[in-house]
């Protein structure tokens, strides 16, 4: 929903913006919250990227530069493997990618194919 940005949409890019800031200033660097960033940064980063540039990234920084080494003396379980996933999504830029799925096809064969 979040990568959707009409201005119909009540949880846009705006929305996502201010969740994700939220979640890496008052939430703990804890495991739960690194798969929620995880999984939104997946899910919108490209299109969070596309619209706020250079804010994001400088979002991202911070997140690389504070965020991640907190998340580091977590001790939960498999929460290094989650920082590791996210630590290879920002430095390896993933959020210039669009997501697999994101731009559905007009038309598909379920379209020409008739009971």
């Amino acid at each position: 929903i979040v990568q959707v940005d009409e201005p119909t949409n009540p949880h846009g890019l705006d929305h996502g913006w201010r969740w994700l800031a939220r979640a890496l200033n008052a939430l703990p660097a804890a495991r739960a919250t690194a798969k929620a960033v995880s999984f939104f940064l997946r899910a919108a980063g490209y299109a969070m990227h596309v619209r706020f540039r250079g804010q994001f990234i400088k979002l991202l920084k911070c997140m690389y530069d504070e965020w991640l080494p907190e998340l580091a003396h977590c001790r939960e379980p498999d929460v290094q493997s989650v920082r590791t996933l996210l630590e290879h999504y920002l430095t390896n830029g993933q959020y210039n990618t669009e997501p697999e799925g994101r731009n559905m096809p007009r038309i598909d064969m379920s379209s020409y194919q008739r009971a």
